[in-house]
């Protein structure tokens, strides 16, 4: 058990987090007593943990040696660590005690939803709740229990986290719709940092940013191509998810403390749903296409950027900076965007509104998983 002072550890703890809540979180993220919202769930985390080991926790080392032999720096890598069905997490040593080899902090990094159920197709969101049933797992799993004020602690929400991702899924009527809702988003949706990127059937928003990202694709696509384990193939999880749009938010560990959710506690009383939404609600979508009697509203000095836009020339190249963005901003009022290139000619173009589609009720966790090993349901301790 651990051989520090329990006054020594609370200061350990207390450092932990208190340099890093320097901010609240937007108070309108705070969760109700009746909020439920069964949509969402948290498909990756990397945190720092409280978790108590005699001696260090890790896969191993990487060595790096100068030319003449001697070691110049020594990585120690995670130790994959199987759950459910195969699946893994990552664990390593953050941190010892001082003056001691033993283990105090923890690096967990993968998806705690998956290793508990062995899919993600759907699943809990509630992060502190997660974390907890987590350490209770790894420390039967590692032979390592833990004492009361590292459990207490870890209730309390006093871990970091670096990264988290969120995400949702919504039905449309086929998986048909789905392609056509991607191609549409990709050709018209833009953020204030730069227009989508795709690659096959994935559209990318925010690809290169550190801060967030977020990432639509087909879910049931996906399990083609990343089929589920044998004890779980051949049932209702890809008739599920054949016709579902998955979104995915990533949150980086800088817009994590630009927003004050880099520690566990803010999350014990956030409502994911609203903050969820408010960075969805950062993408724009254009309608591009215009009615032929609007073109007679066209300011008459922006009308040359629509029609070089409406040929296929980049605006950009044709006026001056000023002049570009005078024009972008007098044509977004008619569902215009020259920055986006305007979409080839495509049936199934406009098939799909984004703001309807999201404005429909998305998909929920099916009845038939709850009670099942399918949904794995964290208690509510962590407060």
């Amino acid at each position: 058990m651990s051989s520090i002072s329990d006054f020594a550890l609370e200061k350990l703890f207390s450092s932990l987090v208190s340099s890093k809540e320097k901010l609240a979180y937007n108070p309108e993220f705070k969760r109700s007593e009746e909020t439920y919202n069964p949509t969402l769930q948290i498909d990756w985390i990397t945190a720092k943990v409280p978790f108590f080991f005699n001696g260090k926790l890790n896969g191993g080392n990487i060595i790096n040696t100068t030319p003449d032999g001697e070691i110049d720096y020594t990585i120690e890598k995670r130790l994959p660590v199987t759950g459910s069905y195969d699946s893994r997490l990552s664990v390593r040593t953050s941190e010892v005690e001082p003056g001691t080899d033993n283990t105090y902090l923890i690096e967990i990094s993968g998806n705690p939803v998956k290793w508990f159920q062995g899919h993600n197709i759907f699943g809990s969101d509630d992060l502190p709740n997660l974390i907890y049933e987590t350490v209770l797992r790894l420390s039967n799993m590692l032979e390592s229990p833990q004492p009361k004020r590292y459990l207490d602690a870890v209730k309390k929400g006093i871990f970091t986290i670096s990264r988290v991702d969120i995400t949702a899924m919504y039905s449309l009527p086929t998986r048909r719709d789905v392609y056509s809702y991607l191609n549409h988003v990709e050709k018209t949706c833009r953020t204030r940092s730069g227009t989508a990127l795709s690659k096959g059937n994935t559209v990318y928003m925010n690809k290169s940013s550190q801060r967030w990202q977020v990432v639509m694709y087909s879910k049931g696509q996906e399990l083609e191509k990343h089929t589920l384990p044998d004890g779980l193939q051949g049932g209702s999880l890809e008739t599920y998810a054949d016709n579902k749009l998955r979104v995915e938010l990533r949150l980086r560990q800088k817009e994590l403390s630009k927003i004050g959710l880099c520690t566990g506690k803010p999350w014990i009383t956030l409502d994911v749903w609203p903050l969820f939404k408010d960075y969805f609600g950062r993408l724009t979508m254009t309608e591009q296409s215009i009615r032929p009697d609007d073109l007679f509203d066209i300011p008459k000095f922006a009308k040359s950027s629509y029609l070089m836009w409406s040929k296929g020339i980049d605006v950009r190249e044709a006026h001056s900076i000023r002049k570009y963005y005078k024009d972008r901003k007098a044509l977004l009022e008619f569902g215009i965007d020259i920055s986006v290139p305007k979409p080839s000619i495509d049936e199934n173009l406009n098939v799909i509104n984004l703001k309807k589609t999201l404005e429909l009720k998305p998909a929920g966790v099916p009845d038939w998983a709850y009670g099942t090993k399918l949904m794995f349901e964290p208690r509510k301790i962590c407060g």
